[in-house]
C-alpha cells in the first residue's frame, strides 16, 4: 500500500511539471503567429489572393496551430489521468482486498475461537459426565465384587464347619482332606488369615486320621515363615503324632527326629502344653521298650521321669491336657500299647498326675 502511495505522488509531480512547461495559449501567442505571417509577407514571399480567401487561410492556420497545441495537451493530460486513475484503481483494489482479508481473518479467528470454546465446553461437560458414570459403575462393581466375595467366604466357612463335624465324628475320608486343601487355597485368595488358621488346624487333624503327615508337613513348612499366620500348637502335635506312628512301625530314626522336632515346635508356641508332654512320654516308651542296651534303656527311663516331674510342677491345665490325651488316644492300638507301658513302668507317676487333674 505504501508503494502505491509513493507512485501516485510521483505521477502527480510529473503532471505538474509537464503542465508548467506547456505554453499558455493566450492572445500573445496568437499575435506572435500573426507577426510571423506579416514578416513573410513583408519579404514578399507571397502570392496575391483575395482578402476573403486570405482570412480563411489565416483562420485555418491559427486553428490548426491552436488545435495541435491543444491535442498535445489533451494527450498528456489523458495519459496522466489514465496513470493516476489506474494507480487509484489498483490501490483501491489492493486496499479493499487487504481490508477484506483482514476482516475475513478477524472473523475466521473469532469464529474459530467461538467454535473452540463451544466444543471445549461441550466436550468437557461430556467428559465429566462420562467420568461420573464410570465412577458410579466402578463403585457398583466393586460393591458387587465385595458382596460376592463375602458370600463366597460365608459358603467356605459353612463348608469348613461341616468338615469339622466330620472330623469330630471321626468320619474323615480322602474327600475330606481334598476339600480342606481346596478351602485352604480359597482362604488364601481372600487373604483371611483367621480362616486360614482354622483350616490348617482342621487339615492337621484330618491328616492325622488319614496318615498324611508327609503331605501335612509340606503345608506346615510352607506357612511357618509367614508371620501373619499363627499356627496353633495343636497343628504341630497332630503332625508329631503322625510321625510317632511311623517311628513305631519303621524304627527309622528320621521319623523319631521329626516327631521330636514338631513336639518342640508346639512347646515353643505353648510352653505349658500338656498334649506335647504326653506325646513325648509315649515316644520315650518306644525306645524304653525296644532298646536292648541297658544304658540307653535307663536313659529313656530317666528322661521319662524328668518329664513327669516337670508336668507335676506346671499348671493344672497342663496336667489335665496330658491326662486328657491319654484317655482320648487309648483306643488306638499303638498308642494304647504305649500308654500301658507308662502305667506298668511309671504307675506311681501316672496316678499322681491323674489326681492332680481331678483337683
Amino acid at each position: 500500500m505504501r508503494k502505491h502511495y509513493w507512485l501516485l505522488l510521483l505521477c502527480l509531480g510529473i503532471a505538474r511539471q509537464t503542465t508548467a512547461q506547456q505554453p499558455h495559449y493566450s492572445n500573445d501567442s496568437i499575435y506572435s503567429s500573426l507577426q510571423q505571417i506579416k514578416i513573410i509577407l513583408d519579404e514578399k514571399n507571397y502570392t496575391r489572393i483575395p482578402n476573403k480567401d486570405f482570412e480563411n487561410i489565416l483562420v485555418q492556420k491559427v486553428s490548426s496551430t491552436v488545435n495541435a497545441k491543444f491535442e498535445l495537451l489533451y494527450w498528456i493530460v489523458g495519459v496522466i489521468s489514465f496513470i493516476i486513475g489506474a494507480t487509484l484503481v489498483f490501490s483501491a483494489k489492493a486496499f479493499i482486498k487487504d481490508n477484506i482479508q483482514s476482516q475475513m481473518t478477524d472473523r475466521a479467528s473469532a469464529m474459530k475461537e467461538n467454535i473452540t470454546a463451544f466444543f471445549k465446553n461441550d466436550v468437557t461437560a461430556i467428559r465429566m459426565e462420562i467420568e461420573s458414570k464410570l465412577k458410579e459403575v466402578t463403585q457398583k462393581l466393586e460393591n458387587a465384587d465385595a458382596q460376592l466375595a463375602d458370600a463366597r467366604k460365608e459358603l467356605l466357612k459353612i463348608r469348613v464347619e461341616k468338615i469339622l463335624n466330620e472330623i469330630d465324628k471321626m468320619a474323615v475320608t480322602e474327600d475330606t482332606f481334598q476339600s480342606l486343601m481346596k478351602s485352604l487355597r480359597e482362604s488364601e485368595s481372600y487373604i483371611d488369615n483367621k480362616l486360614t488358621e482354622q483350616i490348617l488346624s482342621n487339615l492337621s487333624e484330618a491328616s492325622y486320621y488319614l496318615g498324611k503327615e508327609t503331605n501335612m508337613e509340606k503345608i506346615v513348612q510352607q506357612f511357618i515363615p509367614n508371620e501373619k499366620i499363627k499356627m496353633g500348637a495343636n497343628i504341630f502335635i497332630n503332625l508329631a503324632s503322625g510321625f510317632l506312628y511311623n517311628y513305631y512301625s519303621t524304627q527309622d530314626d528320621a521319623d523319631k527326629q521329626k516327631c521330636l522336632y514338631y513336639i518342640n515346635e508346639s512347646l515353643r508356641r505353648l510352653r505349658n502344653y500338656g498334649e506335647a508332654y504326653a506325646l513325648k512320654l509315649e515316644l520315650l516308651m518306644i525306645d524304653y521298650s525296644r532298646n536292648s542296651n541297658p544304658v540307653e534303656k535307663q536313659a529313656a527311663a530317666q528322661e521319662a521321669e524328668d518329664v513327669f516331674t516337670l508336668v507335676k510342677q506346671l499348671t493344672q491345665v497342663t496336667v489335665k491336657e496330658a491326662v486328657g490325651r491319654f484317655d482320648r488316644v487309648r483306643p488306638s492300638k499303638i498308642e494304647g500299647t504305649l500308654i500301658g507301658l507308662l502305667e506298668s513302668n511309671f504307675g506311681k507317676d501316672m496316678e499322681e498326675i491323674r489326681k492332680l487333674a481331678e483337683v
